[in-house]
């Protein structure tokens, strides 16, 4: 039984749910008691009513926005996006402290590495991750991360003109990509990176392939846009481009990449100044950047502004003398320019700074040798001949130039001299190869060198020069009769050797206007060569030594290969006493003789001279 006091607790805890159901169940009887009681209704006090409010008629409503608590960036982000990659490196290192165990931060740290171009390092960072990561997403995403600097040290290689480099490089990125599509096939980056390895390969379907599942995995991904808008260009399709990269832009309006490619799109649509606008925004932003300072200068010259246009080359091979790239973009346009002091300067300082680039030796060669300055052209020689000596034909065409310009310049040939042990190095070398291009280089360099009787028929043109200064006909009236077609190029090598009637033959067949120029050089050219050798009969036996010598020598350099030439210095040498010069000129001369008649005759006295040594 309850007592008194909880029966009256009970109800009064009961009594206000009765008078709130009662309340809600019969609200009219509320209605009616309170007309009993206000017959005249409630109303406020004049002073507290509601007042109308007026609207102006060009005042429009508020809107009523739902407030939302914004939400505070983080810092990493922000910093990245600015791209201050040091602070952000420090920051990521302290959450990496705070959070050993995510692994996420680690790659995220890679990823900076990436961006402030610190490969190495990046490559470090990556293999860190490989080594603790317990998931196929996290090895799939560090192994990605990995192909993806790969991928841009092999471009860094292919730039500074190290294809091995670069190829090896390459084959490393691709086969990490597909080991990250092997543990997780939706890895963005690895997607990416394959399509990109891709359209390197010029393989567009392939690229295709990638790039559709990436996009359709991540259409806001920024390097699947940049990817898909490069791939667009590679299909000429520039216009539909333009929708991929704004949407880029869009999402990332301060990313360099994104004005970069925005820039080389314009110039390929023909919008020239839109793209010049482009590529400084991204100069401002990254002053060093080398694509963009070569597009700038691209778009210069299209808009006629050679001087824009060398002004930002000279900047970009300042900035980085191993870009083969911009110093051929530099020198095409000093050729351009017919501005042949300022890319012997470039190149000449380029050497100082990488005396082993053998591009740049091969440009400063060539050019000196189109300059006719053979003395610098022999002294670069002397001083890389070394590194020539290989079976790459770049250094072939070098040791070709070197041994043309030693073999006009070399004293020997006149007055025979020891030769430099480095010239030895070279003869030595050239007889161990069985090409036919190094048999003439040698019968270039030592003329009274042995020299195979049999030619290689599948060059006519290497066949002709060496059967000229081998002396023999024959096989020059063959090698002759089997070329139709003549390249300037072998036009000039016959002048440079002094087959002038050849050079004549060949250039009478032709009938455009090269042919017509190159016809008069020759006759001005033969005709020189006549002079001097007319001059050189004219001088008494009294001049000076000296002085007969050096003519002698300049009318060997424009006649190598004539026997009367060689005929009249052997017998100058021999009535000065100079027996050992003038047992080479005889056995020129019998090596050139047109007739048998005078070969045996010069042989004979080459015989007797050869006596007369021996007994002295």
């Amino acid at each position: 039984m309850l007592s008194t006091y909880h029966r009256v607790k009970a109800l009064c805890r009961i009594f206000p749910v009765f008078i709130l159901l009662y309340m809600g169940l019969f609200p009219f009887q509320h209605a009616e008691a309170a007309k009993k009681y206000y017959p005249k209704g409630f109303t406020l006090p004049a002073d507290e009513q509601e007042q109308p409010v007026t609207v102006p008629s060009d005042v429009k409503p508020p809107v009523i926005v739902k407030s939302v608590k914004a939400v505070p960036p983080d810092p990493l982000t922000a910093l990245i996006s600015a791209q201050r990659y040091t602070e952000a490196l420090r920051l990521v290192e302290r959450r990496i402290r705070q959070s050993p165990r995510d692994l996420a931060l680690r790659i995220k740290r890679a990823e900076i590495l990436y961006d402030k171009q610190a490969y190495e390092s990046a490559k470090a960072a990556y293999k860190e991750v490989l080594s603790k990561s317990r998931t196929k997403l996290i090895t799939a995403k560090a192994l990605g991360g990995m192909g993806t600097v790969q991928y841009a040290e092999a471009l860094q290689l292919k730039q500074l003109g190290d294809a091995a480099g670069a190829q090896n490089a390459m084959l490393l990125s691709e086969a990490s990509f597909k080991q990250a599509l092997a543990a997780y096939p939706n890895e963005i980056s690895a997607l990416v990176g394959l399509a990109q390895w891709q359209l390197a390969n010029n393989n567009l379907p392939e690229a295709e392939s990638y790039l559709s599942k990436a996009y359709r995995l991540a259409p806001g991904n920024k390097m699947v846009l940049l990817t898909k808008a490069k791939w667009l260009l590679a299909e000429n399709k520039s216009s539909d481009a333009l929708p991929v990269i704004f949407k880029a832009k869009q999402a990332f309006p301060n990313e360099p990449k994104v004005h970069l490619l925005l820039g080389q799109t314009y110039l390929a649509l023909g919008r020239v100044d839109d793209a010049i606008i482009q590529f400084q925004q991204v100069l401002e932003q990254v002053p060093d950047q080398a694509d963009a300072l070569k597009l700038l200068s691209s778009a210069y010259q299209t808009k006629m502004k050679p001087n824009d246009a060398e002004q930002v080359l000279q900047k970009a091979v300042s900035l980085n003398p191993a870009d083969t790239e911009a110093v051929k973009s530099l020198l095409a346009l000093y050729d351009q320019k017919k501005d042949d002091e300022k890319s012997v300067l470039l190149l000449n300082n380029l050497l100082a700074q990488q005396p082993d680039q053998l591009l740049y030796q091969q440009e400063l060669m060539t050019r000196l040798y189109k300059q006719d300055k053979w003395e610098e052209v022999y002294n670069l020689g002397l001083a890389h001949l070394d590194s020539w000596l290989t079976e790459d034909p770049a250094t072939r065409s070098l040791l070709s130039i070197f041994c043309h310009v030693a073999y006009y310049r070399d004293k020997g040939l006149l007055l025979p001299q020891p030769p430099q042990p480095k010239i030895q190095h070279l003869i030595t070398y050239l007889q161990a190869q069985h090409t036919p291009q190094s048999e003439l280089n040698l019968l270039l360099l030592n003329p009274m060198g042995s020299l195979p009787k049999e030619y290689d028929t599948t060059d006519p043109f290497l066949t002709l020069e060496i059967s000229y200064l081998s002396g023999d006909f024959q096989a020059h009236q063959v090698a002759l009769s089997k070329i139709s077609q003549w390249p300037v190029d072998n036009i000039i090598n016959l002048l440079l050797i002094g087959d002038y009637d050849t050079a004549l033959i060949v250039v009478n067949k032709a009938s455009d206007d090269t042919a017509i120029v190159l016809s008069q050089k020759i006759r001005v050219a033969k005709a020189q060569a006549d002079e001097k050798f007319q001059a050189l009969k004219a001088l008494s036996r009294r001049v000076p030594k000296a002085y007969w010598e050096k003519t002698a020598e300049e009318t060997l350099q424009t006649m190598p290969a004539d026997w009367e030439v060689h005929a009249y210095i052997a017998e100058g040498l021999a009535s000065r006493d100079d027996y050992k010069a003038a047992l080479i000129q005889e056995k020129l001369a019998a090596r050139y003789a047109t007739s048998e008649q005078e070969k045996e005759k010069w042989l004979k006295k080459a015989k007797k001279t050869q006596e007369k040594l021996d007994r002295h």
